[in-house]
């Protein structure tokens, strides 16, 4: 039996958090959320989630930066970038 999916929420926005907490049925997918990139790199190293949702503006760091630090841990870990604030650029 497959064991529930892992969702890890990288935002500083507590209400986003507190959707995607809402959002997924408890018992199938468990949701870790963190409010800065270092908290969410330590929680990626720590729990190795299915599927990482970044924001692209975080208060320490950069969802970009934090990117290539979770590539760098672990490459096969999709991670989906979300932003209220995209530019062309970003």
């Amino acid at each position: 039996m497959k064991e529930k999916n892992h969702l890890l929420v990288i935002d500083d926005d507590l209400l986003t958090l507190d959707c995607f907490r809402l959002l997924f049925p408890k018992g199938k997918v468990s949701v870790d959320t963190a409010t800065s990139a270092a908290e969410g790199l330590r929680l990626f190293s720590n729990c190795r989630p299915d599927v990482v949702v970044l924001d692209v503006r975080l208060p320490d760091f950069s969802g970009i930066e934090a990117f290539r630090h979770f590539r760098e841990v672990d490459a096969k870990v999709p991670i989906i970038l979300m932003t209220g604030h995209g530019t062309s650029e970003t």
